[in-house]
């Protein structure tokens, strides 16, 4: 049972999630020789205050 886990500045909207997750299940099926059913989606929603990249916080 493949589980993904992806995390993302919050902002993104339900549509969006549901598109990403469609596209990685099919990729992480066809690829890994698993059925759709057994591809588990975590989406986490991160605050870009709570997020640094080169030291930086994301929302300076």
């Amino acid at each position: 049972m493949p589980v993904v886990e992806i995390k993302l500045w919050k902002g993104r909207t339900r549509e969006q999630k549901a598109e990403m997750a469609e596209g990685i299940t099919k990729i992480i099926s066809e690829v890994g020789k698993t059925a759709p059913e057994h591809v588990h989606i975590v989406f986490t929603d991160v605050d870009k205050a709570d997020w640094a990249i080169a030291g930086k916080l994301s929302d300076e």
